[in-house]
């Protein structure tokens, strides 16, 4: 076999391998190309889901094309959103400046208009490019004579289950722009590093900060950049660092200039769990999960499934120092980084594919900066490809053994193959929406808060559009179900009260919505589903009161309209109804006060004048 494996230069100087049907390397960039494209189609059916919302759907600077864009330059990428919710700032430790992603949103708003199946379109088309760049950059810095390595990776990568998220959620492609970027850079500083041109290297720093223009990743450059190139030429250390400068230049350029639009952002301590994972947590619990973490990252790698769009509070109960898996842990991850670092003078790939996992892992880890989020499959994109670099490496080591045929091999890698793709493409089904996606993921993550109120909220949508009684009592018995668990997993989640009180709304229990979202008024004053709950509150106690008011029972029409009042501050109607049931029951201060708050609300309402100007009346006769 290995007289077989020796290289031989074609016509184009590709060099050919028997485990690849094809020798040229447009074929092969055209089949990487053609995999991805494949494997994400049938996202592009999909609806917006999960945070798609966020970043499009609800965000007004987005909505608003082109003109939205100076705004989405100089705040927060989530500042809509905080608007939106009556919030002056991020809770999230170093806020986020991710405008790249947004500004390509607002500019199919302004094209397309709200189009999810142009969006999903784009994310497939930005995943393919991707996929083709990291297989030349992969031949270019370490494999040019083994360039089957190379696709090998890139192929593992584009089939990994675990992208999913990143593609089919729109939201994602904050990470799609980064590592494609990320990967340009690379591509085009080779470049310069080979004929040292300015153009190349103004190119390559271009690619560079549209990166960090697209997610923090780009700031691990700081330690990849000069680790890539020492392993890929014959520099040393310090000559890497050296060649590294320009890069480092505008990584400092663009930490400024994001602290200049987001600040530092530390905010105080945060108590929701769900955008603090460790706020439950003692000291020594939270450096036990968080060290335990790369485990459970590790499984989804070599194992992914199932999958899941949430894995917060307290799907990963926390650790303690006596816990086996975190010592499971630490042995995994020192022992790999004591291979890499031990053989890093001998420049093994091996070694960098570790490293390079590692160090992309840093800035979603939990250790340099609190991510708001414990984890999630979006957030090892980045460093999935270290990982794919291990395997393809791992796979030319056995067929270089010499032991199994290599149609074995072939049949293997083609079996493996057709079971990710399988997986890939059924898990972008489950994101066609949120009651898919909600609905399904709760059965993986059962022990979720969030993901047992998302279902909740999946089965009330799911009721407002059945017909069917039958159906629709099922629906809203899983949906007290999921709340009844998440409840049990975070008693003071504001939005498990709030959800809890639309589901009794819709079963005529008004009485028991009513405290549940006063329970969540207390939770959360600043809840932005409270205006909308507060709007039904008044016209339904504006419409009993009216009632009774017509009953002439006088007493509970005016305890139901002055509760009216207190929902709807500023509803009109409301106080001129109150104003109406204690003239009638000659409660001249109450309804003169009434009239009067109405007027001030609706200078012009007439039938308020009218009746202020009959109390005024009586007063005037009684006097």
């Amino acid at each position: 076999m290995k007289e077989q494996l020796r290289a031989k230069k074609t016509e184009n100087t590709f060099v050919a391998h028997p485990l690849l049907p094809f020798q040229s390397i447009k074929t092969a960039v055209l089949c990487l190309f053609f995999l991805a494209c494949t494997l994400y189609a049938n996202t592009v059916l999909n609806d917006y889901a999960l945070d798609d919302g966020l970043v499009i759907g609800e965000n007004k600077y987005v909505l608003s094309g082109l003109k939205g864009i100076p705004n989405l330059l100089q705040y927060d990428s989530f500042q809509a959103f905080y608007e939106a919710n009556g919030s002056s700032k991020s809770e999230l430790q170093g806020g986020r400046w991710r405008p790249l992603s947004l500004i390509t949103f607002a500019i199919e708003v302004q094209l397309f208009g709200k189009s999810p199946s142009i969006s999903h379109a784009i994310n497939v088309l930005l995943y393919a490019l991707l996929v083709c760049q990291l297989f030349y950059f992969l031949s270019l810095y370490f494999f040019k004579e083994q360039w089957w390595i190379a696709f090998l990776a890139a192929a593992l990568f584009c089939l990994h289950p675990i992208h999913t998220e990143s593609v089919a959620n729109i939201k994602s492609r904050d990470e799609l722009l980064s590592l494609l970027f990320i990967v340009l850079f690379f591509n085009q500083y080779y470049q310069y590093l080979q004929h040292e041109t300015k153009k190349n290297l103004s190119k390559a720093l271009v690619w560079l900060g549209l990166a960090l223009l697209s997610k923090e990743n780009g700031v691990t450059l700081i330690a990849i950049a000069p680790l890539t190139f020492y392993f890929a030429f014959p520099y040393t250390l310090a000559q890497s660092i050296r060649k590294s400068v320009p890069a480092f230049g505008l990584l400092f350029l663009y930490l400024a200039v994001r602290f200049a639009v987001v600040g530092g952002n530390s905010p105080e301590f945060v108590n929701e769990v769900l955008n603090n994972p460790y706020a439950f947590a003692t000291t020594s619990q939270r450096w036990a999960s968080i060290i335990t973490l790369p485990l459970y990252y590790f499984k989804l790698l070599f194992f992914p499934y199932p999958l899941s769009y949430d894995y917060s509070y307290n799907q990963l109960p926390y650790q303690s120092l006596t816990s086996p898996l975190l010592y499971i842990s630490l042995g995994c991850c020192m022992l790999l980084l004591g291979y890499a670092l031990a053989h890093t003078k001998s420049k093994k790939i091996t070694s960098y594919a570790i490293l390079f996992f590692f160090l992309s892992y840093s800035i979603v880890s939990n250790i340099v900066i609190d991510l708001g989020a414990t984890m999630g499959e979006r957030l090892i994109f980045q460093a999935s490809l270290g990982f794919c670099l291990l395997l393809a490496i791992a796979i030319n080591w056995l067929i270089n053994q010499n032991k199994i045929p290599i149609n074995v091999f072939k049949f293997s890698l083609l079996t493996l193959g057709i079971i990710a793709a399988a997986a890939t493409i059924h898990r972008n089904t489950i994101w066609k929406n949120n009651d898919l996606l909600f609905t399904n993921d709760v059965m993986h993550c059962p022990n979720s808060a969030k993901t047992n109120n998302a279902a909740s909220t999946a089965y009330v949508s799911m009721f407002d559009r059945e017909s069917n009684k039958e159906i629709k009592k099922t629906y809203i018995d899983k949906a007290l179900f999921h709340l009844e668990q998440s409840e049990k997993i975070h008693p003071n989640f504001a939005d498990i009260h709030m959800n809890r009180g639309a589901v009794l709304w819709r079963v005529g229990k008004y009485t028991d919505s009513e405290a549940a979202w006063n329970r969540g008024r207390e939770l959360n004053p600043n809840h932005n589903k409270l205006r909308e709950y507060d709007t039904i509150l008044c016209q339904y106690y504006m419409g009993e009161g009216i009632k009774k008011g017509q009953a002439k029972n006088y007493d509970a029409a005016i305890a139901d309209l002055q509760k009216a009042t207190e929902y709807g501050k500023n509803n009109a109607e409301a106080w001129y109804n109150l104003g109406g049931v204690a003239f009638m029951k000659g409660d001249a201060a109450t309804a003169k006060n009434a009239f009067e708050l109405c007027l001030r609300i609706d200078p012009q309402h007439p039938k308020a004048r009218q009746g202020l100007a009959s109390v005024e009346g009586n007063s005037i006769k009684a006097k």
